[in-house]
């Protein structure tokens, strides 16, 4: 069974919805870091008590990183919204997809991970996962290394975390 892991800081966002370019999607900037401690398959506090922490490698998405929040097409709003309980997950995969500090398949591992650790029912976070894994592929493919290089430069002067653990 997959657990979610620990988020280490609430999600503090601005919302810029309508002062973007793509007005009919929402739009958040991060006026904070948001730090998540993925579990890797294991549980924190028994890693923790083993001593055995250093495998877990946290997550930092830096301050002033915008998204769109979940890419959930427009006619889905009303069963599963942009901007709800998984907020902090899809802030998450947002980074991640952009970044590309990871493979795609642990990107979306680590969503539905996210997603269990936000109050998200282990159906949906198994739904969520799945629509990402079915339609990711087209935004994470048409990032070009120049792209991704920008977006790690502008991470990095900004706190965001380059690598996540396997």
């Amino acid at each position: 069974m997959i657990r979610g892991g620990r988020w280490l800081s609430p999600l503090d966002v601005r919302d810029l919805t309508g002062q973007e370019s793509r007005t009919d999607r929402p739009c958040v900037e991060l006026l904070a870091s948001l730090g998540y401690l993925p579990t890797n398959g294991g549980d924190p506090e028994q890693l923790a008590s083993e001593g055995r922490l250093v495998e877990l490698c946290p997550i930092f998405v830096p301050k002033g990183f915008r998204c769109d929040a979940a890419s959930i097409p427009r006619v889905l709003w009303g069963i599963y919204p942009p901007w709800a309980r998984s907020n902090r997950a899809a802030v998450l995969h947002d980074y991640l997809y952009t970044v590309q500090p990871c493979s795609r398949e642990r990107a979306d591992a680590l969503f539905r991970e996210a997603l269990l650790s936000c109050g998200v029912s282990s159906a949906r976070a198994w739904i969520m996962w799945r629509a990402v894994r079915l339609g990711g592929g087209g935004y994470w493919n048409a990032r070009t290394p120049e792209d991704v290089q920008a977006a790690r430069e502008q991470a990095a002067r900004n706190g965001g975390s380059l690598e996540v653990s396997p």
